[in-house]
């Protein structure tokens, strides 16, 4: 069934485009600030550690899911089709966490920054935790404990 927006009256239009305007205003007087920061040789020290200290956080992260990965990966089977291991991966999400977690207690947020089991696939395949085999089209698990 079809929905309707109401047409909107010519003040109201008038406003929204006032609130975007200010908000456009807003977010370029923002970034030319961020920009003359960066010229400027005391504020440039500390937007060069902020920026070291984002890079390292994110390094740690992509560590820890890693390692994660790693330790799920030597209690599953050996090889899977793709849609077995998104299955599996959609289904163990909080046994992923608490991986997480008894690696890493201090760990505020346990999420992978994966919007879904197929982008968890996807970085797994990427970073070599699964490798494809043609013959028989499934991957296999390279942490598999024998």
């Amino acid at each position: 069934m079809p929905t309707y927006r109401p047409r909107l009256t010519p003040e109201q239009i008038a406003k929204r485009e006032a609130r975007r305007k200010a908000h456009r205003d807003l977010r370029i007087k923002t970034l030319r600030e961020y920009a003359a920061g960066w010229k400027d040789p005391v504020t440039r020290e500390k937007l060069l550690a902020r920026s070291a200290f984002g890079r390292r956080c994110i390094k740690e992260r992509k560590e820890l899911r890693s390692r994660t990965l790693q330790k799920f990966l030597t209690k599953q089977p050996s090889r899977m089709t793709k849609q077995g291991w998104t299955d599996l991966l959609a289904a163990s999400e909080q046994e992923l966490k608490a991986i997480m977690r008894s690696i890493s207690p201090g760990t505020r947020r346990q999420s992978f920054r994966a919007k879904t089991s197929m982008h968890l696939f996807r970085t797994m395949v990427r970073e070599g935790l699964l490798t494809l085999d043609l013959e028989s089209s499934s991957y296999l698990n390279n942490y598999r404990v024998i």
